[in-house]
């Protein structure tokens, strides 16, 4: 009887370790870190043709900001080995292949808005989606809760986070299984402008930090 018990408080202290949460994708979203525009005028990184506005970057060496444009810059970036981290390839490398696997994913990022005379562009004009398999909108799989709040303040940083719970049921934006593609993420954003210059707005982006904690019980580690 004693050795049953000692045996269950020990799976008891286990389990939760199991399904612990852990940093697997500590990207600094810089200009040369591989990430790709498929904008069909790419623009927005800095240090470029243009300030920084007061920001200097949260992560690595440059940022990526936007102001006075109604053109979405579409993002992209299939994180191979390289990308994650010592715990991310011990969880998803080997057989598994850096590929999607079932559990919960919090995603967590950098928003600014540059400091003098603008308006911030909208947390509508932000978004940002995990993918499988391919690079493309349509591909990828929306967040299944978002905080997307505080709005920055004037030559500030805020975090946003996105959570996106996957399982065996999961689809992608085209209907495709999720489990066991390969895992990327597509960032979308854009500034805002129109003729009433009390209109135009500015938005920054930074850093790109992605959480991973299996279902509870698994014994994947």
């Amino acid at each position: 009887m004693k050795t049953a018990l000692t045996l269950l408080l020990a799976l008891s202290a286990l389990l939760p370790a199991l399904s612990a949460q852990s940093l697997i994708v500590d990207d600094p979203f810089d200009s040369k870190g591989g990430w790709t525009n498929l904008s069909r005028d790419p623009q927005g990184w800095w240090p470029g043709e243009k300030g920084s506005a007061g920001l200097t970057p949260k992560a690595g060496s440059s940022f990526f900001s936007l102001s006075y444009n109604n053109e979405w810059q579409r993002l992209v970036k299939r994180f191979d080995a390289a990308s994650f981290t010592a715990d991310g390839r011990k969880q998803f490398g080997g057989g598994n292949n850096f590929a999607i696997l079932p559990g919960t994913y919090e995603l967590t990022v950098y928003v600014g808005l540059g400091d003098g005379d603008y308006s911030f562009s909208g947390a509508e004009n932000y978004n940002v989606l995990l993918t499988a398999g391919g690079d493309e909108w349509k591909s990828g799989v929306a967040a299944t809760s978002s905080v997307k709040k505080p709005a920055p303040r004037s030559g500030a940083w805020v975090e946003w986070t996105f959570t996106f719970v996957i399982d065996k049921n999961t689809r992608t934006k085209n209907g495709d299984v999720v489990i066991g593609q390969p895992l990327g993420a597509h960032i979308a954003l854009r500034g805002k402008w129109s003729k009433n210059g009390n209109e135009n707005g500015y938005i920054a982006a930074d850093g790109f930090k992605l959480k991973y904690t299996p279902p509870s019980g698994s014994s994947k580690l």
